[in-house]
């Protein structure tokens, strides 16, 4: 649709903002996107791969939160191991 079109635009600008909350949201609204559209969940696993490393606990207990609430997420963290 074109509400997610225009998400996907702003999203990876979001995910590099200071504001680490700001990040942590945006993650939580790419894994909502991930969950409702298979072909965009390779690009939102990849995200979730790189935020496990951000600085910020908050952002990395996000990413853990969206593994536990999304099976195909937290299978793609099982087969990357």
């Amino acid at each position: 649709s074109r509400s997610v079109a225009v998400l996907m635009r702003l999203l990876p600008g979001l995910l590099s903002d200071d504001n680490k909350l700001l990040r942590a949201w945006a993650l939580g609204v790419l894994a909502a996107i991930g969950d409702q559209s298979e072909a965009s969940r390779q690009d939102v696993i990849s995200t979730l791969r790189d935020a496990e490393d951000d600085h910020a606990a908050s952002v990395r207990a996000r990413v853990r939160q969206i593994r536990k609430r999304y099976q195909w997420a937290a299978q793609a963290d099982r087969t990357a191991r």
